[in-house]
């Protein structure tokens, strides 16, 4: 919270001095205050311009409760309110204050694992090659959020007794159990392997399995779907332990991995849809471009060209409007650098 006249801010509630609410900082000068519910401009006012705090209190201090009350003043005499300036909350993960969902991301994956520099691990989650809900799961996954068991019941969602992985019945169902060290899921990993032709050990946890798998190059498979593959994996281990779990169906890892398969197609489907549909679009708006060309000054067209380090590729759109300026046509496309300037010059010639 920024302060300005603080006329919206919370004198007890928000968190506008510090890195604690006052009411969480001093808790018994809380109880106490006849203000519990004002704002910060109804606690003090102007004197002339100097700014004077007026504090009220239900009773007089305890003799120990003096020494709250002088820290509390201590830190109220750093503040200095703007009565030209409204309250506005602000975003402390950004340096503008500005809230991005990106720096949302970002802030969450360094606080779980404990150091700011997560990109190289989790830049292969955000691909787009996976439905949003699956990759959401892996990230959830990797951060250690998912919920098993033994997280439900550190939680008091489930008993203490009932934390035994359903797949194997063995060990305490957590995340790197049933995702990596569980002899059911142990099958489907080492099928994967096989297939990508690797040789490899059981990893100790998820993230690291994750880093390692992402770092293969599995030529007979493919970069992509070697990547899908992990998903498709962790994916279909999710549904089945609930299976068993809720519908009682007892699964065999070899039924496991066909459906493992089956979600790898209809995945590749997907994005092959896509692109079809972004095709089309980008094919109108070319088409589209004809019949308007003889109407002067009704309509006008614009290129942004700006090269996208974190894809190694240029980014080329642009859009029709008309008089009304209402957007008619909308045209984006990733492209290799060296066909950036033939692209270009298509447009503009298109365009003209």
């Amino acid at each position: 919270m920024c302060v300005g006249n603080g006329e919206k801010s919370k004198f007890w509630d928000d968190n506008w001095l510090g890195d604690l609410r006052l009411k969480e900082k001093f808790p018994r000068l809380y109880l106490i205050s006849a203000q519990q519910a004002e704002t910060i401009a109804n606690c003090d006012f102007w004197d002339g311009f100097r700014w004077v705090w007026n504090l009220r209190w239900r009773r007089r201090f305890f003799e120990w409760e003096c020494k709250h009350c002088e820290e509390l003043l201590v830190l109220l005499q750093k503040v200095c309110l703007n009565a030209g300036t409204e309250d506005k909350l602000i975003w402390s993960c950004s340096d503008d204050g500005s809230f991005f969902v990106k720096s949302f991301i970002t802030s969450v994956e360094s606080n779980a694992l404990g150091f700011s520099k997560t990109r190289h691990t989790f830049d292969n989650i955000w691909q787009g090659i996976v439905p949003p809900r699956v990759e959401m799961m892996g990230w959830f996954l990797i951060l250690g959020k998912l919920n098993t068991m033994k997280r439900l019941a550190q939680i008091n969602v489930v008993g203490a007794n009932e934390v035994t992985c359903a797949l194997c019945g063995l060990y305490d169902e957590d995340i790197d159990h049933l995702f990596i060290h569980c002899n059911y899921v142990f099958h489907l990993w080492n099928k994967a392997m096989v297939v990508g032709e690797i040789i490899w050990v059981k990893p100790k946890g998820v993230r690291s399995f994750f880093e390692y798998w992402c770092k293969q190059e599995v030529v007979r498979v493919g970069r992509r779907r070697w990547i899908n593959c992990w998903f498709a994996i962790v994916w279909v281990i999710c549904w089945i332990r609930n299976q068993f779990i809720f519908e009682r169906n007892d699964i065999s890892w070899e039924n496991a991995w066909e459906f493992i398969m089956y979600q790898l197609k209809e995945w590749e489907m997907l994005n092959k849809r896509r692109k079809e549909e972004q095709s089309t679009i980008v094919q109108g708006a070319t088409s589209s471009l004809e019949p308007v060309v003889n109407i002067e000054y009704e309509f006008s067209w614009w290129i942004c060209d700006e090269y996208v380090a974190s894809k190694q590729c240029m980014a080329v759109g642009g859009y029709l409007v008309n008089a009304e300026n209402n957007i008619v046509v909308l045209l984006c496309e990733f492209l290799n650098a060296d066909s950036r300037v033939n692209v270009l010059v298509e447009c503009i010639e298109a365009s003209v």
